[in-house]
Order: C-alpha cells, then sequence, then structure tokens
C-alpha cells in the first residue's frame, strides 16, 4: 500500500478532521482513529520532515481530512506517527479514496520516491473510541491545539481479560474524578494492525512538567483508589496484561496537515514558516584559507 494511501490510515483532525460539534460547541473525539507509523532511518529526520512538509502540503491540496504528525522523544527514537480522526469506519473509508485519488501525478510521484530512501517500514493501525473508560473525553480536543506533546500508553491485554481491564480503567477514572485532574485521555481499542487486546491510552499535555506533577501525585491517587482497590489492581496486573509502555511524542506542525479552526488556537505554533535546505557555502575563487592557529 503506497505511504499517501496509508497515510490516510495515518496515534488526531488527528483527532482532528472529525471534529464534531457538541450542544456547547465542543469538539468531540473521533470514534474511528487511523495510525500510520513509520520508522525512519538513522541520521534522516531532517530529510524526512521536509519530505513529510510536502506530502502535508499535497493532501491539503487535495482535500483529505486533516491529520496530526508527531515524533518520538522515547522508545524508538526514529519512530513518527499520523493520526486521522473519523465519525465511522464509512467515514474513513471516503477519506481513503480521497488519498487513493492523490495518489498519482508527478508531483506524488517525486515525494514517494525521496521518502523511500529515507524510511525502513511502515505499519497502520486502526482503533475504535472506547469511551466509557476514557476520562473527560468532552475536553481532549479542545486540549490538543494548545498541547505539544502525547503521552500514549501502550497495553497489551491477554486473551478473556478485556472486561477485567475496563474495570480496572474506570477505577482509575473514579480516582481522577476524586482528585479533580484537569488533564484528559482517550482510550482507543486496536481493531487492525497490531495484535488483539492492544489497548492506547493517549493523552494531551502542554509540556513535560505534566509528566513531574503526575509523578508527584502518586500518593493521592492510591489515597484516591482505595486500598482495596489498589491492592487488588497490582495483585492481578500479571493475569490482564502481557505487557505495558509509556512514550512521549512531540508535535510536529511542519509535517501536520491541521484545520484552519484548528491552528487557529494557536496560529504561530501550528504554521510555522516553511522548512527550507540550506545550500552549501560556495568558495570563491582566489581566496585562501585562514592560517590554523590564526584569528583573522
Amino acid at each position: 500500500m503506497k505511504r499517501t494511501i496509508c497515510l490516510s490510515l495515518a496515534v488526531c483532525a488527528v483527532l482532528i478532521g472529525a471534529v464534531c460539534a457538541t450542544a456547547q460547541n465542543q469538539p468531540q473525539l473521533p470514534k474511528v482513529l487511523w495510525i500510520y507509523r513509520e520508522d525512519i532511518k538513522p541520521a534522516r529526520s531532517s530529510a524526512h520532515a521536509r519530505v513529510e512538509q510536502g506530502l502535508a502540503q499535497h493532501w491539503a491540496k487535495n482535500k483529505v481530512q486533516p491529520f496530526l504528525a508527531v515524533e518520538a522523544v522515547s522508545g524508538s527514537a526514529t519512530e513518527v506517527m499520523f493520526f486521522s480522526g473519523y465519525d465511522s469506519m464509512a467515514t474513513f473509508e471516503k477519506d481513503y479514496q480521497v488519498f487513493g485519488k492523490g495518489s498519482n501525478g508527478a508531483e506524488y510521484d517525486a515525494l514517494e520516491k525521496q521518502e523511500a530512501e529515507l524510511v525502513n517500514s511502515v505499519r497502520s493501525i486502526v482503533a475504535i473510541l472506547r469511551p466509557d473508560m476514557s476520562y473527560r473525553a468532552d475536553h481532549f480536543m479542545s486540549a490538543v491545539p494548545q498541547s505539544r506533546y502525547f503521552s500514549i500508553e501502550t497495553f497489551r491485554v491477554r486473551l478473556g481479560h478485556d472486561a477485567d481491564f475496563a474495570e480496572g480503567g474506570k477505577v482509575f477514572g473514579n480516582a481522577y474524578e476524586k482528585m479533580k485532574r484537569e488533564q484528559p485521555y482517550a482510550i482507543y481499542q486496536v481493531i487492525m494492525g497490531a495484535p488483539e487486546g492492544t489497548y492506547l491510552l493517549i493523552s494531551p499535555m502542554k509540556s513535560l512538567k505534566e509528566v513531574d506533577d503526575e509523578l508527584a501525585s502518586q500518593g493521592a491517587l492510591m489515597q484516591a483508589m482505595g486500598a482495596d482497590n489498589a491492592q487488588k489492581m497490582m495483585k492481578g496486573a500479571g493475569d490482564v496484561f502481557v505487557s505495558m509502555e509509556r512514550n512521549v511524542y512531540a508535535f510536529n506542525p511542519n509535517m501536520s496537515n491541521v484545520s484552519k479552526e484548528f491552528a487557529s488556537a494557536d496560529p504561530k505554533f501550528w504554521t510555522p514558516k516553511p522548512m527550507v535546505k540550506r545550500a552549501p557555502a560556495v568558495k570563491k575563487e582566489g581566496t585562501k584559507p585562514a592560517a590554523a592557529g590564526k584569528t583573522q
């Protein structure tokens, strides 16, 4: 599958383009999330970012759904992800077809050829929203434009233990309510492109200081959960989970294709100046290099 077609698959509007208005005109989380992951070759990140900016501009002209690009801060340092959000699988299919139509022509072919030299591998993932396990979901989308990072926790749940995971998620949500925690998070259940039992907990962060605050509040979280619940969950974790991993990803506005409404929340960040590749300096004829150890 071509990169750009997959890009429509592209952990988001990423959560951006599928936004619906609530009664209070608040954007809602997309019900379907299409995540496209790329593993970039070492030392090729800058070149890759320039190519992706060209692709983002190409897709904007072809009127695909907006998408959000993020780069790994932790975990696999060469990982880049693109998020697109939809109201349904039917809407997702329509955008897929738009990507397909836009993947023809000299402009796309040139960009695809450049990208092929920069990327090791790709993977596409489709996930559905679990509102029953999410926290302050109605505040999520309004927080994203002013954020700079996603904290993404990947859970691999053992077969037959999805109900246990859901129950534990509600315990955490209730504890956060007691703590009056403001930071929202959304949980998506992967239905295609990853092993069965894969869940993603995605939380927007304005700065990495929020990680400091979270670590400092662990004691309060345990207290809000209650001693019995906390002990029960700790003992049962090994039975419920195959693995758990948390990583942080930084937003990249140059590689993103966000809507004007989304960008208006922070235009200086979301509409940066185009990235320009500087040409190497040309040595003038007749000049001589300065002698070692001397100053001009």
